[in-house]
């Protein structure tokens, strides 16, 4: 008895052998006859029956099969959809996925490599997109999806990226909807493992030639990113993003961002924690040198109408006209909701200098109000100047609306005293109540009182 299990096992063993050997020999032979031309031509058959795309490739076409099943492409080139135009082209570029986890019915890639792409990314003013006909699924699956039973239906393949590396990608951008035209280049932009939930680092460096808007600048940063796959959300952290270039109002830009970013991909909420931004930029006759701002916590939520922040400092110094001007904020904390406001009030300063320097001081009484209407009650300032020969102070009291949508602002309870002497003329002492108000299209006022001994009323608009 105990010789037949023996020699059970040794046929089991044997057979195994044998099938392993089968497969191997199969394998040899499928990468050692394995015809580049011949599968060109089955891709360049397939891309013009399924999406009416002219697909070359002049490069040889290169299959690997151990340790990964891989391929290789060089010189390749596919056409817009019905055109002759080019869509992408590509210099470079390698795929290789693990065997085991693809009899699974999982995509595990083992690395990406692709260098020397070119890309054109065009969306019309109804829409339409040149790379829609890759984003719908094939008729005949499709056909297929919809008749399976939803309990027959297999689970969703699960993507896994190893490692991403890209290098000289040119991506030309027309969005016809949005006024966005230029080109974006990527010199260099790779990743670690790719996966649903899974954190990896990302490192990327770009370079921004932009027509609408006028952006031209130079972007390179690190972070770690853990994406959520099945929403859309994305965690960022450790953070470090750096801009040098021109914006839309700005020239000379050189910002850095640091911090920690969380995005729902299901009701567009962001949250970050903390996040820090040092700026040095040119703007008109402003010119701004190494200036801060930071926030230990910041989460906007649209679809709830909720903003909170905490303790939001900024320190803003440079020039204006040639003149020394600085900027301070503190304002610990803000909750907003639909319904009402909450939070502590804020505090800060404002000072020019010049023949007739200008300081100001200023803070507010908690808000009140709502998300789409915020009030402070009590907005008080302290306006100062001394200069060789002429001395200006006064005091402002009102309360002040913002409106974010769209932006606006408003001062009600408009309470102003000033006096200005010396400089070898009268004294001037000015009182006023009052409103105004302003937006992005207009301002208006409506005020009265006393300019030393006479009286006045001045009721204004003007379109900005």
């Amino acid at each position: 008895m105990q010789m037949t299990r023996n020699a059970v096992w040794r046929w089991v063993g044997w057979t195994v052998l044998a099938l392993v050997l089968l497969l191997a020999g199969a394998v040899i032979w499928f990468a050692s006859s394995f015809d580049g031309e011949r599968y060109k031509q089955l891709a360049i058959d397939w891309m013009k029956t399924e999406h009416n795309r002219t697909l070359q490739i002049a490069g040889p076409l290169k299959l690997s099969i151990f340790p990964r099943l891989g391929v290789q492409v060089a010189g390749m080139r596919l056409s817009e959809p019905g055109r002759a135009e080019t869509f992408v082209s590509v210099e470079r570029a390698a795929v290789s996925a693990a065997l085991w986890p693809l009899l699974r019915g999982d995509v595990v890639i083992g690395g990406v490599d692709a260098r020397g792409v070119r890309v054109t990314l065009q969306r019309d003013k109804n829409g339409v997109r040149n790379i829609d006909d890759f984003l719908r699924p094939a008729p005949a699956l499709a056909a297929d999806a919809a008749a399976a039973p939803a309990a027959e239906k297999s689970a969703p393949m699960r993507l896994d990226i190893r490692r991403t590396g890209l290098a000289h990608v040119r991506a030309r951008v027309q969005d016809e909807m949005t006024a966005l035209d230029g080109e974006l280049v990527i010199a260099s932009l790779s990743t670690g493992r790719i996966a649903d939930k899974v954190e990896t680092p990302v490192s990327v460096a770009a370079h921004f030639d932009f027509k609408t808007p006028a952006i031209q600048g130079d972007l390179t940063g690190d972070a770690d990113v853990t994406p959520d796959l099945t929403t859309g959300s994305a965690a960022v952290s450790d953070m470090t993003l750096a801009f040098k270039g021109d914006v839309p109002g700005a020239s000379a830009v050189d910002a850095l961002l640091e911090g920690s970013v969380v995005w729902n991909g299901n009701t567009r909420a962001v949250e970050a924690q903390p996040l820090r931004v040092k700026l040095a930029a040119t703007a008109g006759a402003l010119k701004l040198e190494t200036s801060t701002a930071s926030v230990e916590r910041f989460a906007y939520a649209p679809a709830a109408k909720s903003l909170s922040m905490t303790k939001l400092q900024a320190k803003l110094t440079g020039t204006q006209a040639g003149e020394p001007v600085s900027l301070e904020l503190d304002w610990p904390e803000l909750n907003a909701t639909r319904q009402a406001l909450g939070g502590s009030g804020a505090s800060g300063r404002f000072s020019r200098g010049g023949a007739l320097p200008i300081e100001l001081r200023f803070k507010a009484r908690a808000p009140a109000g709502r998300f789409d209407a915020v009030s402070f009650a009590g907005v008080e300032a302290e306006l100062t100047s001394r200069g060789k020969d002429r001395q200006l102070s006064g005091t402002l009291r009102s309360r002040l609306t913002v409106r974010p949508t769209p932006i606006s602002v408003a001062l009600d309870g408009l309470n102003l005293n000033a006096k200005l002497e010396g400089g070898g003329l009268p004294a001037m002492a000015l009182s006023a109540n009052g409103e105004a108000s302003a937006s992005a299209e207009r301002a208006q006022w409506k005020l009265n009182g006393r300019l030393n001994d006479g009286a006045f009323d001045s009721d204004g608009l003007a379109k900005l």
